[in-house]
């Protein structure tokens, strides 16, 4: 009797059980990595293999160790990381398992950018009055966590605006400025993460934090005041609102005005100035522009305009000639078709703009004291006025 034996030493052995099997032939493949949001990123791997237990998954930061992060059943096939390293590749690997055995890993490296934030306002440029409210506001990426802000003057750290263990990154905090804090045109904010503790950004240039100016003039149009309409103008008070329309004339501007002596029994207005109105746009062409102005001691008008579109404009009026000062090439003010509050501020030689708080823009112009102020409409629009205020000091 003959006995024939077989020996089949280069069949694969890919059995996961089998203690002496390939452990590359039953490991997971196709592992991806995507970074998903500023947080967490998110693993998918294919595991042809159905004899397993389960997955290991470890990860790691540059050159440093591995470390197992999570242990999933065997019909999972992604995975959420949310402990990330930033500013750094971030290795993963990915094992199958049994009771007896592992296979080999799969490995991906994904780079994890550094988070970051950028202050938005105040920026550089701002008046703030002591005593007022005004919002920080800036943009970030990543998961920073919550931050602090900080207030330096000269230089030199000053107070504290949030201190620990800070607002949320949700970019914006409402800041009450207290009326105690000293005036400066030197400020800056800096904001901090909190944990770790982590500088992160400062305003590109300095802002100014001046004394409260007296409220000189406000109307709310529920009949105290009777408003004064140039050659075009004309105007209705609707809802205690006062509205301008062109009425069917569209080919011109149309403007109502308050005379300080009128209002106040002074004969102007003089810096630290300030002049508030709330808009709202009713109706009419995107492009057409509305809002505000002054006229100082000289006749000269100054108007600061928006339009529905989001483009806001400058304009100087001399002698019947009109200088554009500036005026954006494209939309830059958000949610400009509806109710906004423009505010314009002359001081040190210099007109700031603002809408709905948020810094625009600054223009040095020398000037004074002002005699006039005005709300704008041009064309076929219908422009609804409100709230109006005007802060400064009160001469003749």
């Amino acid at each position: 009797m003959f006995l024939f034996l077989t020996c089949e030493e280069d069949r694969e052995r890919s059995n996961p059980v089998d203690p002496n099997a390939d452990p590359d032939a039953w490991a997971p493949s196709n592992l991806q990595a995507e970074l998903i949001n500023d947080s967490e990123v998110k693993l998918t791997w294919t595991q042809e293999e159905e004899r397993i237990s389960g997955f290991r998954i470890d990860r790691k930061a540059g050159s440093g160790s591995f470390f197992q992060i999570a242990e999933v059943e065997k019909d999972v096939r992604e995975y959420i990381d949310t402990g990330l390293n930033y500013g750094a590749d971030n290795t993963y690997r990915v094992k199958a398992f049994t009771d007896e055995n592992e296979s080999q890993y799969v490995e991906i490296t994904i780079y994890i950018p550094q988070p970051t934030l950028t202050i938005t306002s105040p920026n550089g440029g701002e008046t703030w009055q002591l005593g007022s409210t005004h919002a920080i506001t800036w943009t970030s990426t990543g998961d920073i966590g919550n931050v602090m802000i900080k207030l330096y003057r000269d230089g030199y750290f000053y107070l504290p605006i949030v201190d620990v263990p800070g607002t949320e990154n949700d970019g914006s905090y409402t800041w009450n400025i207290p009326s105690s804090w000293a005036e400066s045109s030197a400020y800056i904010i800096k904001i901090y993460s909190n944990n770790p503790y982590e500088f992160l950004d400062e305003s590109d240039n300095y802002f100014s934090i001046s004394g409260q100016t007296d409220l000189v003039f406000q109307d709310d149009f529920s009949g105290t005041f009777e408003w004064e309409t140039d050659t075009y103008g004309s105007y209705q008070i609707v809802n205690e609102r006062l509205r301008i329309s062109s009425g069917g004339d569209y080919d011109y501007s149309h403007m109502a005005y308050m005379i300080i002596s009128n209002a106040t029994g002074y004969s102007y207005v003089e810096p630290e100035l300030e002049y508030i109105v709330d808009v709202e746009f009713v109706s009419g062409l995107s492009n057409e522009p509305y809002g505000l102005g002054l006229r100082d001691q000289y006749g000269s008008r100054y108007h600061f305009l928006i339009t529905s579109g989001g483009i806001y404009m400058f304009l100087q009026y001399v002698q019947g000639w009109t200088y554009l000062i500036t005026a954006t090439a494209s939309s830059s003010i958000a949610n400009a078709g509806g109710d906004g509050e423009l505010k314009l501020i002359y001081d040190n030689d210099q007109f700031q703009l603002y809408f709905n708080e948020e810094y625009l823009n600054s223009y040095s112009i020398s000037g004074g004291k002002f005699d006039r102020v005005y709300l704008y409409q041009q064309d076929d629009t219908v422009i609804d006025f409100d709230n109006v205020k005007l802060y400064g000091t009160l001469t003749d």
